[in-house]
């Protein structure tokens, strides 16, 4: 893990010396070969509260009845062998047109010339697949985490809303203090699940959008007849991968003020009714009180973004802004 951000900042850096590439870029291709490592750093630090999380997620599936079902546990199992195949198919084509391409190839072959031989295909194979897993198809996996882990949340809130539906007005004070369990329950796990996931949600979303503005860069300033087949299929595997992981994680985090709020309009909804009736619990209105006023923290990364729709188009528009920026200065 620890030699793939050597190899690829010193790599840059050689780019940067001998083969012309602007000093900006270099620093875009360091921080993107940086932020993969720290993902890493950052699973293995909030390991213990991971753990934490499954297993009060654990606890509460068993008390609601459910669990994750089949075609779920289908569907992430195919999200993560895809993000594991896909590079590697296309780091294989690359691997095989990188003779066309004299910068690339010397980067993936450790800066050493060597012939179109076995060996020399072989070098470069080796070093595609072990650049293009780390820096394109790890943080991939890790956004596939993270949004399993907000999505299983978001799920958990709508059964416990629909559960909350259901008893409707004819709610009883051991019904209330069981919805009231539930709910307190929810509001430490949700805590906890922002303590866990908020760190290697930065890191993830730090090192896509970093290779997202390096890309564009690099589209962009690179000449239409210097532009060669592995650079197309380059940007074709970002494409792929990092736009898509984006959208994915970020949607799974802001379901989760979604299924709040919606919950959080049951419980008034459910208040008024029983208020309308002409003999009502006290205590029952009180305990709605208390879940009413209880706010879930928005879903963040490192407090620094929240994970909204709206951060997701503001993030695109900025990459937008910034291509024509570039494409302006080049004129």
């Amino acid at each position: 893990m620890h030699l793939v951000p050597v190899y690829l900042v010193s790599s840059s850096i050689l780019m940067y010396l001998y083969h012309s590439m602007p000093i900006e870029f270099v620093f875009g291709c360091v921080a993107a070969s940086i932020f993969p490592l720290a993902i890493h750093h950052s699973i293995r630090a909030k390991k213990h509260l991971l753990n934490g999380v499954l297993v009060h997620y654990y606890k509460i599936n068993l008390l609601q009845n459910n669990g994750m079902d089949g075609n779920k546990r289908l569907a992430v199992n195919l999200l993560v062998v895809g993000s594991t195949l896909t590079p590697i198919l296309f780091a294989t084509a690359i691997a095989i047109k990188l003779a066309s391409d004299y910068g690339m190839k010397l980067s993936y072959s450790f800066f050493v010339d060597f012939e179109e031989d076995f060996l020399g295909i072989s070098v470069r194979f080796f070093v595609v697949q072990m650049v293009y897993m780390y820096q394109y198809a790890f943080p991939v996996i890790v956004g596939i985490m993270c949004g399993v882990f907000y999505y299983e949340f978001s799920e958990i809130f709508s059964r416990f809303r629909k559960d909350l539906k259901s008893k409707g007005s004819s709610m009883n004070r051991e019904d209330i203090l069981s919805c009231m369990r539930m709910y307190t329950s929810l509001f430490e796990v949700v805590h906890d699940l922002q303590n866990a996931i908020s760190l290697p949600c930065f890191f993830f979303l730090c090192t896509q959008l970093t290779v997202m503005f390096c890309t564009i860069a690099m589209f962009v300033l690179t000449r239409a007849e210097h532009f060669s087949t592995p650079h197309l299929f380059e940007t074709a595997l970002i494409i792929i991968m990092a736009i898509p992981s984006v959208v994915g994680t970020v949607l799974c985090g802001s379901r989760i003020n979604t299924q709040y709020q919606k919950t959080q309009t049951a419980i008034v909804f459910l208040k008024d009714r029983l208020i309308k009736q002409a003999y009502y619990d006290e205590t029952i209105v009180c305990y709605l009180n208390l879940m009413i006023d209880k706010e879930f923290p928005i879903m963040s990364a490192c407090g620094i973004v929240q994970l909204t729709p709206n951060f997701m188009l503001g993030m695109f528009g900025s990459l937008f802004t910034y291509s024509l920026l570039i494409l302006n200065l080049k004129k």
